[in-house]
Protein backbone atom coordinates (compact mmCIF):
# COMPACT_ATOMS: atom_id res chain seq x y z
CA UNK A 1 0.00 0.00 0.00
CA UNK A 2 1.12 3.91 -0.33
CA UNK A 3 0.99 5.72 2.42
CA UNK A 4 1.40 8.97 3.61
CA UNK A 5 2.35 9.75 7.21
CA UNK A 6 1.53 13.34 7.91
CA UNK A 7 3.39 14.91 11.04
CA UNK A 8 6.49 12.72 10.37
CA UNK A 9 9.01 14.37 12.66
CA UNK A 10 6.69 13.30 15.73
CA UNK A 11 6.93 10.63 17.88
CA UNK A 12 3.41 9.19 16.77
CA UNK A 13 4.59 9.63 13.46
CA UNK A 14 8.21 8.08 12.94
CA UNK A 15 6.61 4.91 15.12
CA UNK A 16 3.76 4.21 13.22
CA UNK A 17 5.95 5.36 9.85
CA UNK A 18 8.40 2.75 10.95
CA UNK A 19 5.69 -0.29 11.47
CA UNK A 20 4.54 0.36 7.96
CA UNK A 21 7.82 -0.04 6.63
CA UNK A 22 8.55 -3.15 8.02
CA UNK A 23 5.06 -4.14 6.98
CA UNK A 24 6.57 -3.81 3.50
CA UNK A 25 4.13 -0.97 2.68
CA UNK A 26 5.35 2.08 0.39
CA UNK A 27 5.83 4.92 3.01
CA UNK A 28 6.38 8.21 2.64
CA UNK A 29 6.48 11.68 5.38
CA UNK A 30 5.43 14.73 5.10
CA UNK A 31 6.67 17.51 7.43
CA UNK A 32 7.21 21.84 7.67
CA UNK A 33 10.71 21.73 9.04
CA UNK A 34 13.34 19.37 8.13
CA UNK A 35 15.17 19.53 11.56
CA UNK A 36 13.67 16.46 13.13
CA UNK A 37 12.49 14.63 9.87
CA UNK A 38 13.83 11.13 9.50
CA UNK A 39 16.63 9.71 7.12
CA UNK A 40 15.13 6.78 7.03
CA UNK A 41 12.35 7.17 4.56
CA UNK A 42 11.50 9.56 2.09
CA UNK A 43 10.16 13.07 3.24
CA UNK A 44 8.25 16.10 1.63
CA UNK A 45 8.09 19.74 3.10
CA UNK A 46 4.52 21.19 3.03
CA UNK A 47 2.79 23.48 4.51
CA UNK A 48 -0.71 22.17 5.46
CA UNK A 49 -1.74 25.67 6.81
CA UNK A 50 -1.78 26.36 2.70
CA UNK A 51 -4.33 24.43 0.88
CA UNK A 52 -3.19 24.90 -2.51
CA UNK A 53 0.29 22.67 -0.88
CA UNK A 54 -2.36 20.08 1.17
CA UNK A 55 -4.27 19.73 -2.48
CA UNK A 56 -0.53 19.31 -4.15
CA UNK A 57 0.53 16.26 -1.68
CA UNK A 58 -2.66 14.58 -1.56
CA UNK A 59 -4.06 14.70 -4.64
CA UNK A 60 -1.09 12.03 -5.72
CA UNK A 61 -3.25 9.35 -4.34
CA UNK A 62 -2.61 7.71 -1.03
CA UNK A 63 -4.34 4.19 0.01
CA UNK A 64 -3.43 5.42 4.07
CA UNK A 65 -2.81 8.95 5.24
CA UNK A 66 -2.04 9.08 8.75
CA UNK A 67 -2.76 12.73 10.27
CA UNK A 68 -0.34 13.14 13.22
CA UNK A 69 0.02 17.05 11.95
CA UNK A 70 0.11 19.87 14.42
CA UNK A 71 0.97 21.03 18.11
CA UNK A 72 -0.36 18.51 20.81
CA UNK A 73 -1.48 19.54 23.99
CA UNK A 74 -0.70 18.67 27.88
CA UNK A 75 -1.53 20.00 30.76
CA UNK A 76 -0.09 23.69 30.73
CA UNK A 77 -0.54 23.94 26.76
CA UNK A 78 -4.20 22.98 26.99
CA UNK A 79 -5.38 26.59 26.58
CA UNK A 80 -3.26 27.59 24.12
CA UNK A 81 -5.98 29.91 21.78
CA UNK A 82 -2.87 29.55 19.04
CA UNK A 83 -3.00 25.80 18.77
CA UNK A 84 -6.46 25.48 18.54
CA UNK A 85 -6.58 27.45 15.79
CA UNK A 86 -3.40 25.95 14.27
CA UNK A 87 -4.63 22.85 14.59
CA UNK A 88 -7.69 22.73 13.28
CA UNK A 89 -6.86 24.95 10.09
CA UNK A 90 -4.45 22.09 9.07
CA UNK A 91 -7.14 19.52 9.67
CA UNK A 92 -9.72 21.66 7.33
CA UNK A 93 -7.13 21.70 5.09
CA UNK A 94 -6.68 18.34 5.02
CA UNK A 95 -10.53 16.88 4.62
CA UNK A 96 -11.56 19.61 2.12
CA UNK A 97 -8.37 17.58 0.01
CA UNK A 98 -9.01 13.22 0.71
CA UNK A 99 -10.79 12.68 -2.69
CA UNK A 100 -7.56 10.95 -3.62
CA UNK A 101 -7.35 9.20 -0.26
CA UNK A 102 -8.99 5.80 0.64
CA UNK A 103 -9.01 6.47 4.41
CA UNK A 104 -7.46 8.44 6.67
CA UNK A 105 -6.59 8.27 10.60
CA UNK A 106 -7.28 11.24 12.97
CA UNK A 107 -5.90 10.98 16.36
CA UNK A 108 -8.33 12.32 18.66
CA UNK A 109 -7.35 12.86 22.13
CA UNK A 110 -8.80 11.40 25.89
CA UNK A 111 -9.07 15.78 26.21
CA UNK A 112 -12.18 15.03 24.65
CA UNK A 113 -14.28 13.91 27.99
CA UNK A 114 -15.13 16.31 30.21
CA UNK A 115 -15.37 15.01 34.03
CA UNK A 116 -14.15 12.64 36.32
CA UNK A 117 -14.81 9.30 35.97
CA UNK A 118 -13.18 5.79 36.94
CA UNK A 119 -13.34 4.93 33.27
CA UNK A 120 -13.54 6.85 30.36
CA UNK A 121 -16.59 5.65 27.73
CA UNK A 122 -16.74 6.63 24.73
CA UNK A 123 -20.51 7.91 24.77
CA UNK A 124 -19.66 9.85 27.86
CA UNK A 125 -18.24 12.62 25.52
CA UNK A 126 -21.63 13.72 25.71
CA UNK A 127 -23.42 15.49 26.99
CA UNK A 128 -20.16 18.27 25.26
CA UNK A 129 -18.23 19.69 28.02
CA UNK A 130 -14.45 19.91 27.19
CA UNK A 131 -12.62 21.17 29.71
CA UNK A 132 -9.97 23.12 27.85
CA UNK A 133 -9.40 24.08 24.44
CA UNK A 134 -7.25 21.42 23.33
CA UNK A 135 -10.12 19.13 23.85
CA UNK A 136 -12.31 21.03 22.15
CA UNK A 137 -10.12 20.77 19.14
CA UNK A 138 -10.26 17.64 19.35
CA UNK A 139 -13.49 16.97 19.04
CA UNK A 140 -14.24 19.27 16.10
CA UNK A 141 -11.60 17.41 14.48
CA UNK A 142 -13.96 14.22 15.46
CA UNK A 143 -16.87 16.10 13.69
CA UNK A 144 -15.17 17.14 10.70
CA UNK A 145 -13.22 14.08 10.19
CA UNK A 146 -16.74 11.61 10.51
CA UNK A 147 -18.25 13.14 7.72
CA UNK A 148 -15.79 12.04 5.23
CA UNK A 149 -16.72 8.28 5.69
CA UNK A 150 -13.10 7.77 5.31
CA UNK A 151 -11.78 7.92 9.27
CA UNK A 152 -10.78 6.01 11.46
CA UNK A 153 -10.63 7.81 14.57
CA UNK A 154 -9.02 7.13 17.94
CA UNK A 155 -9.24 9.03 21.31
CA UNK A 156 -5.45 8.19 22.42
CA UNK A 157 -4.96 7.57 26.46
CA UNK A 158 -1.09 9.19 26.96
CA UNK A 159 1.32 6.84 24.74
CA UNK A 160 4.53 6.67 25.84
CA UNK A 161 7.95 4.62 25.40
CA UNK A 162 11.34 4.71 23.29
CA UNK A 163 11.12 7.90 20.69
CA UNK A 164 9.19 9.81 22.87
CA UNK A 165 10.57 13.47 23.09
CA UNK A 166 11.78 13.84 27.17
CA UNK A 167 13.23 17.69 27.27
CA UNK A 168 11.68 20.82 26.42
CA UNK A 169 8.72 22.25 25.42
CA UNK A 170 7.12 19.47 23.69
CA UNK A 171 8.17 16.51 26.46
CA UNK A 172 5.74 13.97 27.32
CA UNK A 173 5.12 11.84 30.04
CA UNK A 174 6.39 9.78 31.31
CA UNK A 175 9.61 10.43 29.23
CA UNK A 176 9.74 14.30 30.96
CA UNK A 177 9.67 12.80 34.76
CA UNK A 178 12.70 9.85 33.65
CA UNK A 179 15.12 13.24 31.92
CA UNK A 180 14.29 14.93 35.21
CA UNK A 181 15.30 12.37 37.75
CA UNK A 182 18.21 11.62 35.52
CA UNK A 183 19.47 15.30 35.79
CA UNK A 184 18.13 16.72 38.59
CA UNK A 185 17.88 15.91 42.84
CA UNK A 186 14.04 17.09 42.89
CA UNK A 187 11.18 16.23 40.53
CA UNK A 188 7.82 19.20 40.85
CA UNK A 189 4.60 17.51 39.85
CA UNK A 190 1.77 19.05 39.41
CA UNK A 191 -0.92 18.61 42.05
CA UNK A 192 -0.94 15.82 45.21
CA UNK A 193 0.43 13.20 42.88
CA UNK A 194 -3.20 11.17 43.79
CA UNK A 195 -4.55 12.12 39.96
CA UNK A 196 -4.66 9.39 38.09
CA UNK A 197 -3.87 8.42 34.08
CA UNK A 198 -3.43 5.66 32.23
CA UNK A 199 -0.21 5.12 29.55
CA UNK A 200 0.25 3.40 27.13
CA UNK A 201 3.29 1.91 25.52
CA UNK A 202 4.38 2.72 22.11
CA UNK A 203 4.63 -0.41 20.18
CA UNK A 204 0.80 -1.42 22.08
CA UNK A 205 -0.48 1.88 20.64
CA UNK A 206 0.88 0.53 17.45
CA UNK A 207 -0.53 -2.85 16.98
CA UNK A 208 -3.60 -0.93 17.91
CA UNK A 209 -3.84 1.05 14.83
CA UNK A 210 -2.67 -1.57 12.51
CA UNK A 211 -5.66 -3.37 13.54
CA UNK A 212 -8.34 -0.54 13.43
CA UNK A 213 -7.10 0.82 10.30
CA UNK A 214 -8.22 -2.77 8.53
CA UNK A 215 -11.63 -1.30 9.21
CA UNK A 216 -13.15 0.98 6.22
CA UNK A 217 -14.80 3.28 9.09
CA UNK A 218 -15.21 3.67 12.56
CA UNK A 219 -16.59 5.93 14.91
CA UNK A 220 -13.84 7.22 17.82
CA UNK A 221 -13.03 4.59 20.18
CA UNK A 222 -10.52 4.63 22.91
CA UNK A 223 -6.99 3.55 22.13
CA UNK A 224 -5.50 3.17 25.89
CA UNK A 225 -4.60 1.20 29.13
CA UNK A 226 -7.27 0.21 31.54
CA UNK A 227 -4.83 -0.03 34.26
CA UNK A 228 -5.03 3.10 36.44
CA UNK A 229 -1.71 4.71 37.75
CA UNK A 230 -1.52 7.78 40.10
CA UNK A 231 1.31 10.64 38.87
CA UNK A 232 2.95 9.72 42.62
CA UNK A 233 3.47 6.26 41.58
CA UNK A 234 4.45 6.82 38.41
CA UNK A 235 7.47 9.05 39.65
CA UNK A 236 8.08 6.79 42.49
CA UNK A 237 8.64 4.00 39.90
CA UNK A 238 11.45 5.70 38.05
CA UNK A 239 12.97 7.43 41.15
CA UNK A 240 13.40 3.39 42.39
CA UNK A 241 14.77 2.41 38.61
CA UNK A 242 17.24 5.06 38.67
CA UNK A 243 18.78 4.26 42.27
CA UNK A 244 19.12 8.02 42.74
CA UNK A 245 17.45 9.90 45.81
CA UNK A 246 15.62 12.50 44.49
CA UNK A 247 12.65 14.42 45.76
CA UNK A 248 9.24 14.65 44.81
CA UNK A 249 7.93 17.95 44.64
CA UNK A 250 4.36 19.12 44.69
CA UNK A 251 3.05 22.35 42.89
CA UNK A 252 -0.32 24.04 43.02
CA UNK A 253 -0.65 23.98 39.10
CA UNK A 254 -3.38 22.89 37.06
CA UNK A 255 -3.73 19.39 37.33
CA UNK A 256 -7.16 19.28 34.91
CA UNK A 257 -9.35 16.12 35.59
CA UNK A 258 -8.62 13.90 38.85
CA UNK A 259 -9.17 11.11 36.95
CA UNK A 260 -8.44 10.22 33.27
CA UNK A 261 -8.09 6.26 32.27
CA UNK A 262 -9.22 4.51 29.03
CA UNK A 263 -12.30 2.04 29.14
CA UNK A 264 -11.81 -0.41 26.01
CA UNK A 265 -14.54 -2.50 25.45
CA UNK A 266 -15.34 -0.88 21.90
CA UNK A 267 -11.53 -0.99 20.56
CA UNK A 268 -11.29 -5.23 21.82
CA UNK A 269 -14.63 -5.46 19.93
CA UNK A 270 -13.70 -4.06 16.93
CA UNK A 271 -10.58 -5.30 16.51
CA UNK A 272 -11.17 -8.93 17.23
CA UNK A 273 -9.84 -8.55 21.45
CA UNK A 274 -6.86 -6.08 21.02
CA UNK A 275 -5.64 -5.78 24.64
CA UNK A 276 -1.97 -4.39 25.55
CA UNK A 277 1.02 -6.35 26.05
CA UNK A 278 3.24 -4.12 27.63
CA UNK A 279 3.06 -3.73 31.42
CA UNK A 280 3.29 -0.64 33.40
CA UNK A 281 6.54 -1.44 34.66
CA UNK A 282 8.39 -2.90 31.58
CA UNK A 283 7.70 -0.08 30.20
CA UNK A 284 8.40 2.77 32.24
CA UNK A 285 12.00 0.53 32.37
CA UNK A 286 12.31 0.98 28.41
CA UNK A 287 12.16 4.21 28.35
CA UNK A 288 14.03 5.30 31.26
CA UNK A 289 16.58 3.05 29.38
CA UNK A 290 16.12 5.37 25.96
CA UNK A 291 16.15 8.82 27.69
CA UNK A 292 19.46 7.83 29.65
CA UNK A 293 20.86 6.54 26.43
CA UNK A 294 20.48 9.74 24.42
CA UNK A 295 20.43 12.16 27.25
CA UNK A 296 23.62 13.10 26.61
CA UNK A 297 22.84 13.86 22.61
Amino acid sequence: MRCLVLGISGFLGKSVAKRLLSCGNEVTGACRETQNAPNWLPVVMCDLHNNADTRALLSQGWDEVYQFAGDVGGTIRADRYDYMMNNISININVIKNLKCVKKVFFPSSAWVYQEDRTFYLEELVNPINPSNLYGWEKLIGELLYETTKKAVIGRIHNVYGVGSPFHGEKALAPAAFCYQVLTQDKVKIYGDGTQERSFLYIDDFVDCLMMLMKKDFCSPVNIGSQTPVTIRKLCETIINISGKKVEIEYGKEPVDVKTRVSYNNMVEHMTGGWKPKVGFDDGILKTFEYVKRNIAI
